[in-house]
């Protein structure tokens, strides 16, 4: 009972941070103003590949779809990418997405077992994610699954639970943070300050990361290591991966670059 309250808990806290930052709203555009925006980015400055940056691509009402439509309906050869929610997305969606010129996505699961995501308020099971994972791998689109560990409620148990999950997502790659960063006047603010994790007046100007009093920040950290070791698709800290990158855009590549890890 205790861990189901606590879940609801922090479940609607995190639910109210998200319309705090984002909004509670979508403003949707039409899907030919969009395509028209693509194509004249193109005709004008060469551009053929994008990146939709807003938080959640595929929104619940279904107007993700009606861009990809139009895309594919104007036969264009334009190159995108997305983050998505891992939610609610079968191979039919999936299809239509890879035809509408979709060539890879960042799946924002953020964590990797059901009580780590009932505390963070996701809404969706690993089970979900899993799904979702398994309808980009039949459609050979690459995708990527950023997940953190250390928030509420984390323990040596959900860590140990979260990292086999993980094993079981095949042909993608994984980007695994340590803790979650504190905002001021955030739900995860007051947790931090209650258990004593920070004071009341301490700044936060400098990123400061929320991590769970039931498991030590180098145990944890230690148990990804180990889980992540000698997997080239498999990423912690994310700071290896950026300088990676910043090598293989000295030499000449461009885009995403994380999906060149991936083999079918």
């Amino acid at each position: 009972e205790k861990a189901e309250y606590w879940a609801l808990v922090w479940g609607s806290a995190v639910m109210i941070l998200t319309v705090t930052l984002e909004g509670s709203t979508y403003r949707f555009r039409d899907p030919q103003a969009v395509v028209d925006d693509m194509e004249k980015a193109h005709a004008d400055h060469g551009i053929g590949k994008f990146f939709f940056t807003d938080s959640v691509f595929n929104d619940r009402d279904g107007h993700y779809l009606q861009i990809a439509e139009e895309l594919i309906r104007r036969e264009n050869a334009l190159a995108w990418c997305c983050y998505i929610r891992p939610q609610g997305l079968g191979r039919k969606e999936v299809a239509l997405l890879r035809r509408a010129g979709l060539c890879a996505a960042e799946l924002g699961t953020d964590a990797a077992c059901d009580t780590t995501l009932r505390s963070l308020g996701k809404g969706f099971t690993f089970a979900e994610a899993l799904e979702v994972n398994r309808a980009f791998v039949t459609e050979r689109l690459p995708c990527a699954h950023f997940v953190m560990f250390g928030g509420p409620g984390e323990s040596r148990d959900t860590v140990a639970e979260g990292l086999a999950n993980l094993e079981r997502l095949e042909h993608t790659v994984v980007f695994a943070f340590s803790g979650i960063r504190i905002l001021p006047g955030t739900p995860i603010h007051t947790l931090a300050v209650r258990e004593g994790f920070l004071g009341k007046d301490d700044s936060l100007q400098e990123p400061v990361f929320y991590q769970s009093p039931l498991i030590g920040a180098d145990t944890m950290n230690a148990m990804i290591a180990k889980s992540f070791r000698k997997r080239r698709d498999r990423v912690f800290p994310p700071e290896q991966s950026r300088a990676k990158r910043e090598v293989m855009q000295r030499v000449g590549f461009r885009g995403l670059l994380w999906d060149t890890l991936i083999r079918y």
